[in-house]
């Protein structure tokens, strides 16, 4: 029979994330947007159109820096893919809005516990209060194929105000043209 030596301290830190999963489940705090921002896969909106020269995939990704976003083409398909940040994880973990250090850690979303005299728990949690979250944050993958044969050389793109425009020349060979009779 092993023999389990009793720290109360562990028993506290336990309540503590019991306590922490009830809460973030309810109420969004920085750590869990925090974590749910850093693995979560969104899909932008997007429209796609043709006419007699090629495509052009237009895609709203606002908030998105155009240093994360990779376009590739592969086996006839291109690929655009990318992440959209939460811009308080960085100022959560790092420094706070006045430029000071958020503590020996640097992990402010989890703040402290202090137990008052009469035992009961509290837990401090430091960052700002989200009230509402509409926009999705972390990684996005879309990938498009086309009905006909594209010019996979002259794929250009272009990044503005939040929109990437992509526009891809269909290959010579399926252009229409027009036959003369003689």
């Amino acid at each position: 029979m092993a023999i389990v030596r009793f720290n109360p301290m562990n028993e506290v830190l336990n309540l503590q994330r019991e306590m922490d999963r009830l809460v973030d489940r309810f109420f969004p705090t920085t750590r869990n947007v925090d974590e749910a921002a850093r693995s979560a896969v969104w899909s932008p909106v997007v429209d796609v159109h043709e006419d007699e020269n090629g495509y052009t995939i237009d895609l709203e990704l606002a908030g998105v820096n155009k240093d994360q976003v990779k376009i590739s083409y592969q086996d006839g398909a291109v690929s655009i893919s990318g992440e959209r940040t939460y811009e308080y994880i960085d100022k959560a973990a790092g420094e706070t809005e006045d430029g000071g250090a958020n503590g020996a850690n640097g992990d402010s979303a989890k703040g402290g516990i202090s137990i008052d005299v009469a035992g009961r728990v509290s837990v401090e949690k430091k960052g700002p209060t989200v009230h509402r979250m509409e926009r999705a944050y972390g990684r996005f993958h879309r990938t498009f194929n086309f009905p006909t044969a594209i010019n996979p050389d002259a794929i250009s793109a272009k990044f503005d105000n939040g929109m990437l425009k992509v526009v891809i020349p269909k290959a010579e060979q399926v252009k229409p043209r027009n036959i003369s009779i003689g």
